[in-house]
């Protein structure tokens, strides 16, 4: 049997994937920032707002699920490879858009490369690391999400500062390029093939309700974490609320989940990934409806404890996803649970969020949002948390 190595001989590579899959939530949520702009230059709604993100979570969606065709013949860390230096051809090429209609065919794009990543990062990461480590792996890695929520606005205002919209894209395009330059030099593992995508392969998957709970479970938290984070710009904004204001708060509402989210995977590790993920989706469910509840003068209060919830579900939901199938099928896992997620918690529910903001209601998409939690939580609690193990 293969000695695997250290914990502490991993974290280099962890890091440097943690970053990837940073960027690839530039490309899911970099526009938000910039929306305003946008909105003024290529002459488009809140509606039109919404569904971009719609459309962006198909193209990534489907980035997903095409990993799983490719990985049995391409190893994953060529695909990991691809996957962050298309996304810097993607900003690049978005810079040059003139209309809504060349907006979303280059976010399909982007999206798509950046949908390539996940199942190879996290099945090399996983196989990587020793299975009483993954927690903390998985933990790490699920600083992503802060670390592009903290770091895009501040970004994307200091360069719209120096010019136009465009220069932020230029801008995301050379950070790709970096962070894809240390991948190549200053990284470990992902050179092995994954299983072939056969279907009683996906039977086998599908077949386990665990799976299903568990991804739709996901769906409304990544509802919870990226498309309010995506349409709370325009929420403020429709509040009266000055861009740079509203920069700032959406930068401190991520703040506290940056500092707690490593602490997720010690947290899983000592009370169990079913419990650990339970209570955090229930509070994910909770501070997402309040958002819609209390006035603009009480939000930062709302905003700083709400991003914290879905970062430390993640890492537990994650951590039982892998033990449910066997490193060889895991990436399939993968590319089956994360179009879903993707699709439902970016696109659907940042849609209901832009349509009730389109007919005056901002703060009921908000609430709704996180009610949809409450309605999957009885599932939850019967399939997962009551059997503690899946």
């Amino acid at each position: 049997m293969q000695t695997k190595p250290s914990f502490f001989r991993i974290v280099p590579t962890i890091f440097i994937l943690t970053f990837i899959f940073s960027a690839t939530y530039g490309v899911r949520i970099g526009l938000s920032p910039i929306m305003p702009e946008l909105q003024a230059t290529l002459n488009f709604g809140h509606a039109a707002a919404g569904n971009l993100f719609l459309y962006i979570s198909i193209g990534y969606a489907i980035g997903l699920f095409s990993n799983a065709f490719f990985v049995s013949r391409i190893t994953h860390r060529k695909i990991i490879i691809v996957s962050i230096f298309s996304m810097a051809f993607s900003f690049f090429l978005l810079s040059f858009a003139q209309n809504y209609t060349q907006l979303v065919l280059i976010m399909l794009l982007a999206a798509y490369c950046a949908g390539l990543y996940l199942p190879s990062g996290f099945t090399s990461m996983t196989t990587l690391a020793d299975k009483k480590d993954w927690n903390k792996t998985i933990a790490i890695h699920e600083l992503s999400p802060n670390i592009a929520f903290l770091v895009i606005p501040f970004f994307a205002y200091t360069l719209l500062g120096m010019g136009k919209w465009q220069m932020v894209v230029y801008g995301w395009a050379v950070v790709c390029f970096i962070i894809g330059l240390f991948y190549v030099f200053c990284s470990l593992g992902g050179n092995f093939l994954a299983a072939p995508f056969r279907f009683p392969l996906i039977k086998t998957i599908i077949k386990k309700k665990e799976f299903w709970v568990l991804t739709i479970a996901a769906s409304m938290c990544i509802g919870a974490e990226i498309s309010v984070f995506a349409m709370l710009p325009l929420y403020l904004n429709e509040l009266g609320m000055e861009k740079v204001e509203a920069g700032k708060l959406l930068t401190y509402s991520r703040l506290l989940a940056l500092v707690l989210t490593p602490l997720g995977g010690f947290i899983a590790d000592k009370f169990g990934s079913a419990r650990t993920a339970f209570f955090a989706f229930f509070a994910s469910g909770l501070f997402t409806a309040l958002i819609g509840v209390f006035p603009v003068d009480y939000l930062l209060g709302i905003l700083l404890f709400q991003p914290v919830f879905p970062a430390i579900f993640f890492p537990a939901c994650f951590s039982l996803l892998a033990g449910m199938v066997n490193p060889e099928t895991r990436s399939v896992a993968i590319a089956l649970m994360s179009p879903t997620y993707s699709f439902i918690g970016l696109g659907c529910i940042s849609s209901l969020i832009g349509f009730m903001g389109e007919n005056g209601h901002f703060e009921m998409g908000f609430t709704l949002a996180g009610i949809l939690h409450f309605l999957v939580l009885p599932f939850f609690f019967f399939v997962i948390y009551k059997k503690r193990d899946c």
